[in-house]
């Protein structure tokens, strides 16, 4: 039997493996969506349903993420990973 990393929606405070989560980082002060989970730095996770990345643009989630991060962002930088997200859905 193989470990299986567990991380948090920064959202819902749901635990899941690793691998049923989106990864979201900040890298050259710009939040990405880490799609691969490859990118190198401090990371949030939160839950692939539409619910949770909704939730996103609300300001307390977002100072939720902000925290998680260790990096404040505009608003805006939110608010455009939500549509991006969004767009890329299912």
């Amino acid at each position: 039997m193989s470990h299986r990393p567990i991380r948090m929606c920064v959202v819902c405070h749901r635990r899941q493996e690793k691998e049923k989560l989106l990864r979201v980082t900040v890298k050259g002060g710009e939040l990405l969506w880490d799609r691969e989970m490859k990118l190198g730095g401090r990371g949030a996770y939160l839950c692939p349903s539409r619910d949770c990345i909704e939730k996103l643009r609300n300001s307390r989630v977002m100072r939720k993420l902000f925290r998680f991060l260790r990096h404040e962002l505009p608003a805006e930088e939110v608010k455009r990973l939500v549509e991006e997200m969004l767009g890329q859905e299912g």
